[in-house]
């Protein structure tokens, strides 16, 4: 569970880690949550997930835990 205020206010992600062949990878929840109970739910449930990523290419990709980093959302 992180808080992910910096990039949705009042928001929560959900993610857990998973044992590969490769090692191990991160899997994210492909929602964010209004709170950290309704995040801890999507993950007990089937909630649709993004594909598994190795935790040394996630980490370097990831915002969720940089609270420096700012997004914009823009509408195309």
């Amino acid at each position: 569970m992180a808080s992910i205020d910096h990039v949705e206010p009042g928001c929560f992600a959900a993610l857990y880690a998973v044992n590969s062949v490769d090692g191990l990878a991160v899997v994210e929840l492909a929602d964010c949550f209004n709170s950290e109970a309704a995040a801890w739910e999507a993950l007990a449930s089937d909630h649709e997930t993004y594909p598994p990523v190795l935790f040394d290419d996630w980490v370097g990709q990831q915002y969720l835990t940089d609270k420096t980093a700012r997004v914009e959302r823009f509408e195309l």
